[in-house]
């Protein structure tokens, strides 16, 4: 039998099923498909809402400054909920 690290492993059988490498493109299609949707949505937000010290706490892309009589202050889902911008939405 020899030492257990010189013994031949076993042939693996192909996994991917009946389809073959069709399955494993369309899982990368839908991966990359929601990858590139996420990472645009991301860059979004860091342009418009994310504040950044070197800009004195200012987005790269700046807003105005709503005051309170502009009304309440609602939350906006960003990057799938991750994040949130507020602003004041009119009563």
């Amino acid at each position: 039998m020899g030492h257990p690290v010189q013994r031949k492993l076993p042939e693996r059988e192909n996994v991917s099923g009946p389809s073959g490498s069709g399955h494993n493109r369309k899982t990368t299609f839908v991966v990359l498909t929601h990858l590139k949707r996420i990472l645009v949505a991301y860059i979004d937000y860091y342009h418009r809402s994310h504040t950044h010290l070197s800009l004195k706490m200012d987005s790269p892309l700046p807003r105005p400054i709503q005051t309170p009589d502009e009304g309440k202050i609602i939350a906006v889902p960003q990057v799938d909920g991750l994040h949130h911008r507020y602003k004041r939405r009119a009563p």
